[in-house]
């Protein structure tokens, strides 16, 4: 999944750069990523390596990107390059917000414990208090 959706990514004309962070100690990231006999994007492609092993680490840059947004992104997610482009513009009007693509409401559960819900509860239409992290853009600091 993950050779495809940097393949992918790589070929949107907007998309600078692409670090991907690696936090498998036992594992080496595909080959393919970097060959570039095999992967004409590789010369796009920076691999961090992190020790901790969290999803959270995606928050932990090591290396400087080479741009203020960042397209933060989970490898089974894959949306269209028009998306991408979309998205981002939305974002350079407020840079230091989080622009995402999966949106969630909050709800509270008859025991008073919270869940995410996909539509209001309250109301007949789409009314949203987050977005969740695996396809967002964020600012780089």
């Amino acid at each position: 999944q993950l050779v495809v959706s940097v393949l992918h990514h790589a070929s949107c004309p907007g998309v600078n750069q692409i670090q991907i962070v690696w936090c498998d100690k036992e594992n080496e990231p595909p080959k393919e990523l970097l060959d570039t006999a095999t992967n004409k994007y590789a010369s796009k492609v920076v691999i961090e390596r992190h020790e901790e092993n969290s999803l959270n680490e995606r928050f932990n840059i090591l290396q400087e990107p080479p741009t203020l947004g960042i397209l933060s992104i989970d490898d089974d997610v894959l949306r269209p390059c028009d998306a991408i482009d979309s998205g981002f513009f939305k974002w350079i009007k407020s840079p230091h917000r989080m622009v995402g693509f999966d949106a969630r409401t909050h709800v509270e559960n008859s025991d008073g414990s919270w869940a995410y819900g996909y539509l209001s509860t309250t109301k007949e239409q789409n009314i949203y208090s987050m977005s969740l992290t695996r396809y967002c853009f964020i600012h780089k600091d």
